[in-house]
């Protein structure tokens, strides 16, 4: 019964224009060591900065993109996720549920996002929270430096 009704409002919540819920819940990265970084240069060295059309491919399953192991955060960095580039952004998808998106993104020239990224913010050394859905809303666009 908590199950369903925890579904009952997060369907609700998308629905009335608040975006996917939780998607501005994250902490920046938490590990530090020197090679914290190794996979996610390894896979921009092997596909680039432009393998995808737009991060919304995540959400309508367009591509299968490959998956990237050891992202900077203790919590993160013995899974998979899915992954691409698109402009000089590497975009990593943690949740996904039907045609949203949250995951995180790695800007470290602090591109523009793609205009079908809804709602971003600045974690700390070039890493964002990022989010897309395909409901009209309003979120949070922040770049790094921006006051």
């Amino acid at each position: 019964m908590h199950v369903a009704m925890t579904i009952t409002a997060a369907a609700l919540a998308m629905t009335m224009g608040c975006g996917p819920p939780g998607w501005e819940v994250m902490s920046a990265p938490d590990v530090h060591e020197t090679n914290a970084m190794a996979t996610v240069e390894s896979f921009v060295a092997t596909n680039g900065w432009d393998m995808s059309m737009t991060p919304f491919d995540f959400a309508f399953g367009v591509t299968n993109p490959p998956v990237l192991r050891g992202l900077p955060w203790q919590r993160f960095k013995n899974r998979e996720y899915p992954a691409l580039t698109h402009g000089g952004i590497l975009y990593v998808a943690l949740k996904r549920f039907h045609h949203d998106v949250i995951g995180v993104a790695y800007n470290p020239k602090t591109n523009v996002f793609d205009r079908s990224v809804v709602g971003f913010k600045p974690l700390a050394d070039h890493w964002y929270v990022w989010t897309t859905t395909d409901e009209p809303v309003q979120l949070t666009k922040k770049y790094e430096d921006a006051q």
